[in-house]
């Protein structure tokens, strides 16, 4: 019951997480720009929790021994990891930061974390106006 009235609460929770958390692994690349050694960081968490919500629509039970066991993984306990990211070309230094490509990140984290406020703000107003009654 609870699950239809928030709606979508939680997936909204946990992008705001991921949003967050991708936006200070972003900070803290900048913050290493001139480290040197340093390799650049990401964060990974969108096919992993995309595969989690596919897999909630199909339900398997194993009810005999032969029976092929399917992963079934709760979307919700799906976490994002922090990857060093080895994709980018070293610079002299041994570093892989790239400024440009940082801020382009960022921009694009900031517009993802916007969007999500919004359409949290919109499940809340939502259920602020059923416990009003629709006043």
């Amino acid at each position: 019951m609870l699950s239809r009235i928030f709606g979508h609460a939680d997936v909204l929770e946990k992008g705001l997480d991921v949003t967050a958390l991708r936006m200070e692994v972003a900070s803290q690349n900048i913050a290493n720009v001139d480290t040197p050694g340093y390799d650049r960081k990401r964060v990974e968490f969108e096919s992993a929790f995309s595969k989690a919500l596919n897999g909630r629509a199909f339900p398997t039970k194993t009810t005999r021994a032969k029976h092929f066991e399917f992963s079934q993984t709760d979307p919700m306990k799906v976490k994002p990891n922090v990857v060093s990211d080895v994709h980018y070309v070293k610079r002299m230094d041994d570093n892989n930061v790239d400024i440009d490509v940082e801020m382009i990140e960022m921009a694009k984290n900031t517009i993802q974390y916007n969007t999500l406020v919004q359409k949290a703000n919109k499940e809340f107003a939502r259920l602020k106006l059923a416990i009003r009654e629709g006043r």
